[in-house]
């Protein structure tokens, strides 16, 4: 079975712990920690519990494929089951069913600096959706292309992550793949 490891500094070696078969995990960047199973059990890993999983939660969905993101300058991480829903899930692992992405799996997301998600999602060719807090709104933004030199289009992307001043960086996965640099509007 995985477990969890942690380097214990003051003791010099390695801590073990049991892992209840949490696929992901969502680092809000301030030692809270959240994953969650198939069976769509959220815990609780890190800050008062050390790394010993406590369960906080039960969501509803397909979660045997999943996509996280969190950062701390949001009060919520965002959760993506295998069917392309979108959930948000706050520190205590309450969690509350958005609505669906344009098409499905969701393969990657990141949340920007003013707690817009952006991601990719579907097969083929991935399109570009963003999820507005404000509005409560999921659109599509369609595919990816770039015509710097010559047209190029970004089909399977798998990582996301936001940059210091908000642009964001998609990593594309495919036989010729590239890093994509998005710079969303500010809102």
């Amino acid at each position: 079975t995985a477990r969890f490891f942690v380097w214990d500094e003051t003791k010099k070696e390695t801590v073990y712990y049991d892992n209840p078969g949490i696929l992901q995990l969502a680092d809000f960047g301030d030692g809270s920690i959240l994953g969650i199973n198939p069976a769509g059990e959220i815990y609780a890993i890190g800050n008062d519990n050390g790394f010993n999983p406590a369960k906080l939660s039960q969501a509803s969905g397909n979660f045997n494929k999943i996509v996280w993101s969190a950062n701390n300058n949001n009060k919520y991480a965002y959760l993506a089951d295998a069917d392309g829903y979108l959930l948000r899930v706050n520190r205590d692992g309450r969690s509350e069913k958005i609505g669906s992405t344009p098409l499905k799996p969701v393969t990657c997301m990141t949340i920007t600096n003013d707690g817009r998600v952006f991601g990719f999602c579907g097969t083929g060719i991935a399109n570009l959706f963003v999820y507005e807090p404000q509005s409560n709104e999921i659109s599509n933004l369609g595919v990816a292309v770039s015509t710097l030199n010559r047209r190029r289009y970004g089909y399977v992307f798998n990582s996301a992550v936001t940059g210091q001043d908000g642009e964001i960086y998609f990593g594309e996965t495919d036989r010729g793949g590239h890093l994509w640099v998005y710079f969303p509007s500010i809102s």
